[in-house]
């Protein structure tokens, strides 16, 4: 790759290892309070003094909490999966005939 066709990046485009973190905050932050709602609902209500007969809100705020911590793996096998369908049909010759055949 020539100098010339090289694509440059500046350094303020990357996180530094601190953004990092704090962007990870949020996210642990979701999962204890989810993990709070859906699996131990009377602990949150004691804690926070809410009223504890809500145990069916507490389950739906908690599984609102807890998806994406559920979608986001099943996505990457999702998108692993199709990479791995998507190479072996594109090194045949004719891959796109070989997807329809399928029925891909």
């Amino acid at each position: 790759m020539n100098a010339s066709n090289a694509i440059i990046v500046p350094s303020k485009m990357f996180l530094s290892g601190w953004e990092c973190a704090l962007l990870v905050l949020p996210a642990l932050a979701g999962l204890v309070l989810g993990f709070l709602l859906a699996f131990l609902p009377g602990l949150f209500a004691a804690i926070t003094q809410f009223p504890a007969d809500d145990a069916y809100i507490y389950l739906l705020a908690g599984g609102i909490l807890l998806l994406p911590w559920i979608i986001a793996p099943v996505g990457l096998i999702v998108m692993v999966v199709c990479l791995i369908v998507l190479r072996q049909t594109m090194s045949r010759r004719d891959g796109i005939t070989v997807l329809l055949r399928r029925g891909l």
